[in-house]
């Protein structure tokens, strides 16, 4: 499954729309997969999602804990 959120997100950044899966983690006892997609918006993942023909649980917003490099916000996506 994150191979198709990953190919979504390359097809993206081909066109110009920053989208970047930057990781993604099995989660068994939950029956879930956690993803760390990097994007200018909740949106531009949504839209991702979408095209990779996923369903997820819920968008979060999440920030770096490093402030010594400024960067976006990312959104983590949870897939039940």
């Amino acid at each position: 499954m994150a191979a198709l959120v990953r190919d979504a997100a390359d097809g993206f950044e081909r066109r110009g729309k920053p989208v970047r899966l930057v990781r993604s983690t099995i989660v068994p006892a939950d029956e879930s997969l956690l993803c760390i997609v990097e994007a200018d918006s909740d949106d531009l993942v949504f839209e991702a999602y979408g095209r990779a023909g996923l369903s997820f649980e819920r968008i979060s917003v999440v920030l770096p804990d490093d402030v010594d490099e400024p960067r976006a916000g990312r959104s983590s996506t949870r897939r039940t």
